[in-house]
């Protein structure tokens, strides 16, 4: 028997999120709504977290800070700033 799945919850920052996804073989790790509902509202797609600690950690050795958006992702020149994500449920 298999142990159940690895969740997350809407508004868990990557960095609570992170050990979650990097615990887990799954390539869609759900989002629900909350422990006691486990309704599903989304799903993180582990390979795009992982691609944006990846730029996180390219964009503060390049001595820039990453500015995250949905659709582009760039350096900035100046000072290093952590990574501002959060989960969001799909609409």
């Amino acid at each position: 028997m298999r142990p159940p799945p690895a969740w997350l919850f809407p508004g868990q920052s990557l960095s609570d999120a992170l050990p979650v996804l990097l615990g887990t073989e799954l390539r869609n790790v759900p989002v629900v709504d909350s422990p006691a509902g486990f309704h599903l509202v989304g799903a993180v797609v582990r390979s795009e977290a992982l691609g944006l600690v990846g730029a996180a950690i390219q964009a503060c050795s390049a001595g820039g800070r990453l500015q995250a958006h949905p659709a582009r992702r760039r350096c900035a020149p100046g000072p290093p700033r952590p990574v501002e994500w959060q989960i969001n449920p799909s609409r």
